[in-house]
């Protein structure tokens, strides 16, 4: 490709709403509504299974599988990147305010089901603080910052502070 080519593609032209040319958003308003759709179908299910056969009694184990809503899987869902849909979220409203419905469904899921005893809870640790700006904070004295260790002369030899 010569560089006089390579600069027109370079330069693109901006339409009225300052978006360079090119390929039409995949954004539709529908979207808005296939998040309900999403979270519809994001539900745990509760699987038992027979665990050991014995003489006079058997064992069934009950587990849960976890569907926790996700803003990955929505991209998914809906065939495109992840970073698409937060492109649409800085350009629609309405389409921010259906994410942030994703990312409230999981928050108090796992917020709830930790503390019911169901989610593993480093895993649900992890996500809050990943993904919803919990921390786990042991700093009760500096306000994050460091702190200044200052020695007096009582470290120092007698000859130095001027006693004898």
């Amino acid at each position: 490709m010569t560089q006089n080519v390579r600069s027109k593609i370079m330069e693109t032209k901006k339409t009225k709403t300052g978006r360079p040319e090119g390929r039409p958003t995949k954004y539709d308003p529908v979207f808005v509504d296939k998040v309900e759709e999403y979270l519809a179908m994001c539900n745990d299910v509760e699987d038992e299974f027979h665990k050991t056969r014995g003489d006079r009694s058997d064992t069934f184990e009950r587990t849960l599988k976890v569907h926790l809503p996700k803003i990955e899987e929505f991209a998914i869902f809906l065939k495109v990147h992840k970073d698409t849909l937060a492109e649409w979220a800085k350009e629609h409203v309405e389409f921010s305010a259906a994410l942030n419905k994703i990312k409230m469904e999981q928050h108090n899921r796992l917020v709830d089901e930790s503390l019911a005893g169901n989610y593993n809870p480093v895993i649900a640790k992890l996500m809050l603080s990943s993904n919803h700006g919990y921390r786990e904070k042991s700093d009760m004295t500096s306000n994050d910052e460091s702190i200044k260790i200052v020695f007096d002369n009582a470290f120092t030899r007698k000859t130095e502070r001027g006693s004898k």
